[in-house]
């Protein structure tokens, strides 16, 4: 990516409104996030025990907004488990279709598109929470067997190489699982079909920023404390911050999108 097409893609950016359409989606998103967690937490209990459940939802919770498991959350998830898939089923129901159209409009805002029908943007609402819920449970059963592995190794004497191996593997896993996430709603969402190219390119783009993002946001929460003087309202503050910039970082992958048949010169 040269810098030319990184200017380009910023420009389209600014002139887009994307900043603006970030805060909306984020705004949807942050209010509609427990059902989907809750879904996701009823559906991994229903295949683990109490303590294997508690290092998945701390997983989870440090997916969602990096460098955070508040342990009162996590008992609470944990000890309510049997309520929280049905809960969290009937909860998705509804708050799907919001995410979805706040997704379907700044996806619309950046790469146009025709009209879609009510029904039909419904469903592919509902197809995309049933994706989205089968990959954070197939992450779920990668990290299971990770651990599973790892054991293994220290108990016959092989204690520094999945320290090692863990350490590379992290990065790369939490970067695959974006790519999956982005070219799935790339896929699902837009008005328009986009060539396979063309979503990599946005999926790959995002999923690098994201991965980077993480870790910066993980910095600054944990070490720098920089929601602390939010006092109680700190996990909101830091929880929006982050949907917001995960928003901008979608929307920079679209951006990225429609820039790219330009650039390959189509």
């Amino acid at each position: 990516m040269t810098l030319a097409f990184a200017r380009r893609v910023a420009t389209a950016f600014r002139d887009d409104d994307c900043a603006f359409m970030a805060a909306a989606v984020a705004y949807q998103i942050f209010f509609s996030l427990l059902p989907l967690l809750l879904l996701m937490v009823g559906v991994i209990a229903l295949f683990v025990s109490s303590e294997e459940l508690r290092v998945e939802v701390v997983s989870l919770l440090r997916g969602v907004y990096p460098g955070l498991a508040d342990r009162r959350l996590v008992d609470e998830l944990v000890n309510s488990r049997g309520l929280t898939l049905g809960v969290g089923l009937v909860g998705t129901l509804w708050s799907v279709t919001t995410i979805y159209a706040a997704l379907d409009r700044a996806l619309f805002g950046v790469l146009g598109g025709n009209r879609r029908s009510f029904i039909r943007g419904r469903l592919q609402g509902l197809l995309l929470a049933v994706l989205l819920t089968a990959l954070a449970v197939l992450s779920f059963a990668l990290s299971f067997l990770v651990q599973a592995f790892t054991g293994w190794l220290h108990s016959v004497g092989i204690a520094p190489a999945p320290r090692i191996a863990l350490e590379l593997l992290g990065p790369l896993t939490g970067f695959v699982a974006g790519f999956v996430l982005f070219d799935l709603i790339y896929l699902i969402v837009p008005r328009r079909r986009l060539p396979r190219g063309v979503r990599v390119a946005g999926a790959f783009t995002a999923a690098a920023l994201w991965e980077v993002a993480k870790i910066g946001f993980a910095i600054l929460t944990r070490e720098v404390h920089v929601f602390s003087a939010y006092g109680v309202l700190a996990l909101a503050a830091g929880l929006l911050a982050w949907i917001y910039l995960t928003a901008s970082i979608f929307l920079v992958g679209a951006e990225v999108m429609k820039a790219w048949p330009e650039r390959a010169g189509r």
